[in-house]
């Protein structure tokens, strides 16, 4: 008897498994669900309540034992207010600093916009600041820079002002 696509286990080109089976690729997933949920200090039964499902079910994803259903994926995201795509491990290309997870984490935790707004787009200005530095464009600020000295509305607090 022929198996079904969804009986069959195939590999992707890039090595994840598909099929019902769990794989690496939902080990990663479960991973990340578990990071974005301790770090918002959420327990998995709290996950499980908000999703329709119990603790050990989160738990399970979490591992890698089971498949997490697209709809799933997609409320998960919801819930964090993330896109989906943060859900999956980054694909080939420049190496991201393990830490960016826990940062991350950190800035989900954060509910309230009046302290996530402004550090995002303080985030923002770091970023197109080191872009524009790095690309030849304006100079390092003038605190970093020996004209500080000589310019006394960067001068040290302790010259007598």
């Amino acid at each position: 008897m022929a198996q079904t696509p969804h009986e069959s286990i195939a590999t992707t080109g890039v090595g994840h498994r598909v099929g019902r089976q769990a794989g690496p690729l939902d080990a990663a997933i479960g991973a990340r669900i578990e990071a974005l949920r301790k770090g918002r200090k959420m327990s998995a039964g709290t996950l499980g309540n908000q999703l329709g499902l119990s603790g050990a079910q989160v738990r399970n994803y979490e591992k890698g034992t089971d498949r997490v259903p697209a709809a799933t994926l997609f409320a998960i995201s919801a819930i964090f207010g993330l896109p989906v795509s943060h859900l999956f491990p980054r694909g080939k290309g420049p190496a991201v600093p393990a830490y960016i997870d826990d940062i991350t984490a950190r800035l989900c935790a954060i509910d309230d916009l009046r302290f996530l707004a402004p550090l995002l787009d303080m985030l923002a200005t770091i970023a197109r600041y080191k872009s524009q530095t790095e690309a030849g464009g304006p100079r390092a600020p003038i605190w970093d820079s020996a004209e500080a000295a000589d310019d006394p509305l960067h001068a040290p607090m302790s010259a007598g002002r």
